[in-house]
């Protein structure tokens, strides 16, 4: 495996290694303007996330040792379940990303915590916050009511959405697993509870009790949960193998 560290910045934080990475700039946040879904795209997302049954699921599951079985819970969160255990990756269970205004969630969560069966790792790729711009018309009355003709403005705002690692999830799952996560990202764990957490590099790995490896890989992306924390903590992408069955690869964004 590599063991370059060409991703760890010299002047401190992480980075991305490659030529073909472009860094977004703030101008470009223009074209994050939210947007609805089409009704066709909601029918069909809503028919994506049915409500699983997990003991049936598994139990099928182990018939065939070499299987993997992955159910969707809406973005880039699954419940993966394999003969070395099951595994939860970016986990979002809030109805809104961030606090209001925040985007609201398309597809409900189609189950709730206390329905997932016993977990053998939680996956993160990343602390990111997706930073959008938003229009909406907020009060003005009171003090900024004097200067302005209407009682409403049109006033253009930043959102924050953190589409990776959700606070109110992290503090409901809190220590039911060991969380695997980048460097960097175990002290907004700590910050909320959590103590059962591994922090990776890339190309580092863990063997679990259960016989899966989880191996921590490269991927091209960003970390950052305000403006003055951009790319302190690393991203990444994950692998889980084990000998007699086929190999899951999480991606993340």
């Amino acid at each position: 495996m590599e063991s370059s560290k060409d991703h760890h910045d010299p002047g401190g934080g992480f980075r991305n290694p490659w030529d073909s990475y472009q860094k977004r700039s703030t101008l470009s946040l223009f074209g994050s303007i939210r947007k609805d879904p089409e009704k066709a795209d909601v029918a069909a997302l809503m028919l994506l996330a049915g409500r699983p049954d997990f003991n049936i699921i598994g139990s099928s599951q182990r018939k065939k040792a070499r299987s993997i079985a992955a159910t969707w819970i809406g973005h880039c969160t699954f419940v993966v379940q394999m003969d070395g255990g099951n595994f939860l990756t970016d986990p979002i269970w809030s109805m809104r990303c961030g606090s209001f205004p925040g985007p609201k969630r398309v597809v409900p969560p189609p189950c709730e915590l206390d329905e997932l069966p016993s977990l053998d790792a939680i996956l993160i790729t990343s602390n990111r916050v997706w930073t959008t711009l938003s229009l909406a018309a907020v009060g003005a009355r009171g003090v900024l009511g004097l200067f302005l003709k209407f009682n409403f403005a049109l006033v253009w705002f930043f959102q924050l959405k953190p589409d990776h690692l959700d606070k109110t999830t992290v503090q409901n799952l809190g220590n039911r697993a060991e969380w695997f996560v980048p460097l960097g990202v175990g002290e907004f764990l700590r910050e909320h509870g959590v103590t059962r957490y591994t922090e990776m590099d890339w190309w580092e790995s863990r063997k679990l009790e259960r016989g899966a490896t989880v191996v921590c890989t490269p991927s091209q992306h960003f970390s950052g949960r305000n403006a003055k924390d951009r790319d302190e903590a690393l991203w990444c992408s994950w692998t889980v193998s084990l000998p007699w069955c086929d190999s899951m690869r999480l991606l993340g964004s």
